[in-house]
């Protein structure tokens, strides 16, 4: 099943399967990219990107880079999970952001954002009271 990503100004509320708390514009919003991902004409998954985020704790074994694209909210639609399309999804997104790096925290999606490559880094400080790291580096920067 192919999947397709589409740029969008916001995201349409009151669609079931989605958590409304987390698709709303955000002050500063112009700081985002808002992705929309669809299976023909119908809406499966959500993500939004910062386009400049930083790293503010240190990471074991992580080389930083200067600056990361972070994954702030990514979310395939309820009844849709299951299906591959979150690892669809995810490519498209870094697809989209070929020569930049990528994170996220992880929101108790840690088995997902592994079994699609990203790698998952640990605080140096060793305080595991924050969602767990995952970074996807661009190959260019590898």
């Amino acid at each position: 099943m192919n999947i397709s990503l589409h740029v969008t100004e916001s995201f349409a509320n009151g669609i079931p399967g989605f958590r409304h708390n987390w698709w709303a514009r955000d002050p500063g919003s112009e700081a985002y990219d808002y992705l929309l991902f669809r299976v023909g004409s119908e809406e499966i998954g959500r993500c939004k990107v910062k386009h400049t985020s930083f790293l503010a704790a240190d990471y074991v074994n992580l080389a930083r880079a200067d600056a990361y694209a972070e994954i702030t909210r990514f979310q395939i639609r309820d009844d849709r999970i299951k299906e591959g399309l979150g690892r669809q999804a995810i490519e498209l997104v870094v697809g989209q952001y070929p020569s930049c790096d990528l994170f996220t925290f992880s929101y108790d999606a840690d088995y997902f954002w592994s079994k699609v490559g990203w790698r998952r880094f640990e605080r140096t400080d060793g305080d595991d009271g924050h969602m767990p790291l995952f970074v996807h580096q661009a190959a260019a920067n590898n």
